[in-house]
């Protein structure tokens, strides 16, 4: 009878360890939680992810990249959503493997959205189109050999700029590019020290300044670079190159906040996750957006009138799990 009991026992502890094991399976995330009042806006289905939001210039909607394999997984689309309804509008839709991606800040200007895709089947190009996705134009055209032109957006006052980033390899040391619409779509290589990798620029919203993301050559030590693009010479070139005061952890996923003076960008300032920090362009102390320990909040956008940041989010620090479009109001300390 004891021999019974001590089976019965053995067997009820292995189905409850099995019962543990199964229920924390590494194929689904934890569970999420949020120590801000921030909103989701997008619910995806099927593994897809939403990513990269940007405001649209009335601040009703939100455009944003939506992978349909996960994050960053093509066949990718891009979409639009209502923010009151929720309603959503693919404007350029998935096919086949073709990757189109849009980026935050501003990246709708005036009725016209622009993104990067190797929809030409070759290297990524950048593309612009009506906001209700007529009128799609190839850019750029270049052979594949020589790179990838991704991260594009325009200048807030002059649609006919448009700055990205160029690079060969994700390895290799990346730079920023200008491509003049009103010049037979001219591009020029902005940042050229192979002593630095360049990345992920954004105009300002008056169009006098754009900010990229360095770190030397081989290190992730990004920190937030601002300067002017001097249009006087022959060949747009870059001027007063400065980096600004910010926290020694890595920011990644800059934009501009509305009147210029803040930098929204993911960091580990202060907080267990990256989570969305306003990094004042002078001198103050950064100012928390977002707030939890269990997701990473990226790619922040600023509404026009600087009332609300949309951000990217998933489970983790890694790109296992896909993401969601959340929005959040911005703290009085802000305004």
């Amino acid at each position: 009878m004891k021999s019974y009991i001590f089976k019965l026992i053995f067997v009820c502890t292995i189905i409850a360890i099995m019962s543990i094991a199964c229920s924390n399976d590494d194929d689904e995330p934890g569970q999420q939680v949020r120590l801000d009042n921030a909103e989701q806006l997008t619910f995806c289905q099927n593994g897809e992810s939403a990513q990269n939001p940007a405001f649209s210039p009335d601040g009703k909607y939100i455009l944003f990249t939506r992978f349909k394999n996960g994050y960053n997984e093509p066949p990718s689309e891009l979409v639009k959503i209502n923010i009151n309804t929720k309603e959503e509008t693919v404007i350029i839709p998935a096919q086949n493997d073709v990757e189109h991606i849009s980026v935050p800040g501003s990246s709708w200007i005036n009725g016209k959205i622009c993104w990067s895709s190797d929809l030409a089947g070759q290297s990524n190009e950048i593309y612009t189109a009506n906001d209700d996705g007529t009128e799609i134009r190839q850019i750029t055209n270049h052979p594949e050999s020589a790179g990838y032109y991704i991260e594009p957006v325009f200048n807030p006052l002059d649609t006919s700029k448009i700055v990205f980033e160029f690079g060969s390899s994700d390895a290799s040391p990346h730079q920023i590019a200008l491509v003049e619409l009103d010049k037979n779509n001219k591009v020029t290589i902005l940042t050229n020290d192979s002593h630095f990798d360049d990345r992920l620029p954004n105009w300002s919203y008056d169009g006098q300044k754009i900010l990229f993301q360095r770190a030397s050559a081989g290190a992730e030590n990004w920190q937030i670079h601002i300067a002017e693009i001097d249009f006087t010479g022959i060949d747009p070139t870059l001027k007063e190159v400065t980096k600004i005061n910010q926290p020694s952890s890595p920011n990644t996923d800059n934009s501009w906040y509305y009147n210029n003076n803040y930098i929204l960008s993911s960091t580990k300032y202060n907080s267990v996750m990256p989570n969305i920090f306003a990094l004042p362009v002078n001198i103050g102390n950064p100012i928390r957006i977002s707030n939890t320990n269990t997701n990473e909040d990226g790619a922040p956008s600023c509404s026009p009138d600087g009332k609300q940041i949309a951000f990217e989010t998933h489970f983790g620090e890694e790109e296992e799990y896909p993401s969601e479009i959340w929005i959040i109001k911005i703290p009085n300390s802000l305004k």
